[in-house]
């Protein structure tokens, strides 16, 4: 078992038949090389957004590599349930 991120709430990864969300952000190479210290902050803005939303639907983050997340949620339809990249264009982008 662990733990939700910054929480000290138990957290169970889901089993049997189950659906992945995988994340990047667009252009994150290109906007990392242009604007490291702008990307950095968007970064973290970005991993909050996208891990409430993930936790926030039930979803299990299971790996982060870089700017994308790896995520498994019990059902389709809560996979479905984030909506990150609303929330996330609503951020200031370098």
């Amino acid at each position: 078992m662990t733990f939700a991120y910054g929480a000290n709430v138990p957290v169970r990864p889901p089993s049997g038949t189950v659906t992945f969300l995988f994340t990047s952000i667009q252009d994150s190479l290109r906007r990392w090389d242009e604007a490291p210290a702008e990307m950095a902050a968007a970064q973290r803005v970005h991993d909050a957004i996208v891990r409430d939303a993930i936790e926030g639907h039930g979803g299990y983050v299971f790996a982060t590599d870089g700017d994308g997340f790896c995520a498994a949620f019990a059902t389709v339809a809560s996979a479905a349930g984030p909506r990150s990249r609303r929330s996330a264009s609503c951020a200031p982008t370098p």
